[in-house]
């Protein structure tokens, strides 16, 4: 299943076999891509705007902030950190399960070489089964 996830997320077997729908994609994802990061003009001169009137009306500085070292009308830095910060939270469950499997297996592969097999290839009891009494000696 990994290989067939590796094969088919490769772009190049995509342009193979079918070359032109494979540019047209991704002209379009090019597109959306910079449509979402680059502001429209609107919004450039609205955010002008609104720094012209926070030059002008400044706010009272509060520092009474109830524990929450954060202020709530701060934003993300930009689009692609707020965009990363998004993924990596929808990719966490992901990442740990696959971090987990991989120690879970390289745990299980030290305790099968740790255990001595015999000559049949069967790992050895924890314990000697009991000598065998005879009855008819006592």
């Amino acid at each position: 299943m990994k290989h067939d996830l590796a094969t088919g997320a490769d772009p190049r077997a995509w342009v193979q076999v079918a070359p032109w729908t494979t540019l047209a994609g991704a002209a379009i994802a090019g597109f959306v891509a910079a449509s979402l990061a680059v502001p429209s003009k609107e919004q450039q001169a609205i955010k002008r705007l609104r720094k012209l009137e926070e030059a002008l009306n400044p706010r009272p500085h509060n520092d009474a902030r109830n524990g929450d070292d954060r202020r709530h009308d701060e934003r993300p830095a930009s689009f692609m950190s707020g965009f990363a910060g998004s993924m990596l939270k929808a990719l966490q469950p992901v990442l740990m399960s696959a971090i987990s499997a991989a120690v879970g297996a390289k745990v299980a592969d030290n305790d099968q070489s740790a255990a001595p097999a015999d000559a049949n290839g069967a790992a050895p009891a924890s314990t000697p089964p009991p000598a065998a009494s005879d009855a008819s000696a006592i």
